[in-house]
């Protein structure tokens, strides 16, 4: 009897764990009090499956400051008139944080509206709408000299989206900077055009150089 028991704990246990998706970074700013003011800075989801398509548009509500008596249950029940927009909720016991994720943003800003500061089990309901991180795809620029970064977007806008130039970095007698594309076609055909041909910003002699992949994360 007891063998069976540990199998029905231990299948629950698994299932529990299929059902959510793992959260790999969750920064919040502020004090975390269910009244505070904190607000999400980045949330980088990983995995695939039920809902992470929504997840990478950021149509979730993120939820902190629960307790062991809000379960994923009860938060179907308080969100049931969603229940047809909603595809999955999560909880997570260990930091005491739900994920509801939408298949639409029209619904998810209607629930946050409707349900902000909810009482449930001794506490007030804190929403957040979700955002995500987005890779974009980056190069490293050098100069001999400074560049007005107004000038760097200008010229390496006409490649594709920039979503990121930074401020120069003096190395030795040069001056590097980081910009990133928001695809990584338009990255690569840039990194093709400076290898066949000499390159200038004003009358500045360029160089670029891929930042292999590894790109950096703005937020969605």
């Amino acid at each position: 009897m007891f063998i069976g028991l540990r199998k029905t704990e231990e299948s629950e246990e698994s299932e529990e764990s299929e059902e959510s998706e793992e959260i790999k970074e969750v920064e919040i700013e502020g004090s975390g009090e269910i009244e505070g003011s904190g607000e999400i800075k980045e949330v980088e989801i990983e995995g695939s499956g039920e809902g992470q398509e929504d997840k990478d548009k950021g149509v979730y509500i993120y939820i902190q400051g629960l307790n062991e008596r809000v379960t994923k249950e009860l938060l179907e029940e308080i969100f049931s008139e969603w229940a047809s927009s909603i595809t999955s909720i999560s909880k997570k016991d260990q930091k005491q944080v739900a994920y509801i994720n939408f298949n639409n943003l029209e619904d998810r800003n209607t629930a946050i509206n409707t349900k902000q500061g909810h009482s449930t089990c001794g506490i007030q309901l804190y929403l957040q709408p979700g955002k995500t991180k987005k890779k974009d795809f980056g190069i490293f620029m050098f100069a001999d000299k400074i560049i007005p970064k107004h000038d760097i977007k200008n010229y390496f806008g006409n490649y594709g989206e920039i979503t990121y130039t930074s401020d120069p970095k003096q190395r030795g007698s040069r001056y590097s900077y980081k910009i990133s594309f928001k695809n990584r076609v338009d990255r690569d055909q840039c990194l093709a055009q400076f290898e066949s041909n000499q390159q200038t910003i004003g009358n500045v002699a360029v160089t670029v150089e891929s930042d292999h992949g590894r790109g950096r994360y703005s937020r969605g």
